[in-house]
């Protein structure tokens, strides 16, 4: 038997699911997805794996070959134009993924279902949190595709000896460290809210979706020097903040750590993405063009420094320890008064591009992870979407200007 062990950053990922669904005018035929399948999880054999809780372990046996299993499903009572753009009618023709049989050993991490159209087919594909991130996730479908385009892959690297060691620092070094930092302590108060908020958000679907054309972003990249992250910030920060009146606010971005942490590998597969945040406060006086260019230069400080690398390896210690330290107050984030606004840019993804052979999606679904602020792209060449969620999809939608 052969194990892979969670850290601490796929742990706090085990009850969450990460998903995808993408909409085409035709897919290949199921036993050629099968065998382009089967020779993608030979590359990655953890995702046939089952937890356990124990060990906090993935196991498996590479003798005991686990064939990947594709559901399909027929409904053609359904239209590709009944389901494009409709997230709940589409998530709803299969089954949520069972994080509960996962944390049991009953659910494998990966699952997909074809399900045959009218006139077309969607693709969903729901995999375990605690196994990948985005760009694990992402890069997974592209090679599926490239295999089953009959093209060579080149794998990502599976090795967690590579991540930051949880007794890397001792207590009393990790604890020096979050108050040489300035982390902050969460209090029982923060705690106790945040824990409400959370409550509160635990049934709350709702979204709230702001078509930016390419046409804006170019003409906003151009006139600021900015890049279309921090273009994009600016517009949602706008519409979020003014709403609030709010007078300033921080920025809070959730990112890819490859290339941000020594002795890491820039195609690992895992969970390797943390929110950092900018210390700046940003005035909600800058015009657009001013935001984004504020915006730009405050994540370029981050981004060029080590303190990625540095929050990474002590937010594990952090963890082991059970220091009540965090680099941010999560408290003041998911609320209906967040003073961060909290952005997960998923574009760089192009899932909208995804390919099997017979073309890119007619549309490309989001995951439905509890983002404030998402950044999408459900088809190509088209208009991006920033989709605000929870509280700020409902202060969107009872305060339209």
């Amino acid at each position: 038997m052969k194990e892979w062990k969670l850290t601490s950053l796929d742990l706090f990922c085990l009850d969450m699911v990460i998903k995808g669904a993408w909409i085409y005018k035709e897919m290949p035929d199921v036993q050629t997805l099968r065998e382009s399948l089967k020779k993608l999880i030979k590359t990655y054999p953890h995702l046939t794996g089952h937890y356990q809780e124990k060990g906090k372990v993935l196991i498996w046996d590479d003798n005991y070959c686990v064939e990947p299993s594709i559901d399909t499903r027929n409904k053609p009572e359904f239209s590709v134009n009944d389901l494009i753009g409709k997230d709940e009618q589409t998530w709803s023709l299969v089954n949520d993924y069972d994080t509960k049989a996962f944390k049991k050993g009953k659910e494998m991490p990966f699952s997909a279902t074809l399900v045959k159209l009218k006139d077309g087919a969607v693709l969903i594909v729901q995999c375990a949190h605690a196994t990948m991130d985005g760009y694990s996730f992402f890069h997974l479908m592209e090679q599926w595709a490239a295999l089953t385009k009959g093209e060579t892959i080149k794998p990502m690297v599976v090795d967690q000896n590579q991540l930051p060691k949880k007794e890397a620092y001792t207590k009393a070094e990790a604890l020096e460290k979050a108050k040489q930092y300035g982390w902050i302590k969460m209090k029982a108060t923060s705690l106790i809210k945040m824990l409400w908020d959370m409550f509160r958000l635990r049934n709350m679907k709702d979204t709230f979706i702001q078509l930016v054309s390419q046409e804006e972003i170019a003409k906003l990249k151009k006139e600021s020097g900015a890049g279309t992250h921090a273009v994009l910030s600016a517009l949602a920060a706008k519409e979020v903040m003014s709403r609030l009146q709010q007078e300033s606010f921080k920025t809070i971005s959730v990112s890819d750590l490859r290339g941000h942490v020594f002795g890491v590998s820039e195609s690992l597969m895992g969970n390797l993405s943390q929110p950092f945040a900018t210390q700046e406060e940003f005035s909600l006086k800058l015009d657009t063009i001013a935001l984004a260019q504020a915006i730009q230069e405050a994540n370029d400080a981050v981004l060029q420094s080590d303190a990625q690398d540095r929050n990474l390896r002590l937010s594990v210690c952090a963890s082991h320890y059970g220091l009540p330290y965090y680099w941010m107050d999560p408290s003041e984030v998911f609320n209906d008064r967040p003073k961060n606004l909290y952005i997960n840019n998923q574009l760089k993804f192009r899932a909208c591009e995804l390919d099997f052979g017979t073309g890119k999606p007619l549309y490309a679904f989001p995951n439905q992870l509890s983002d404030n602020v998402k950044f999408w792209q459900p088809v190509a060449d088209g208009p991006v979407q920033i989709i605000y969620w929870g509280f700020l999809a409902k202060l969107m939608q009872t305060n339209k200007k």
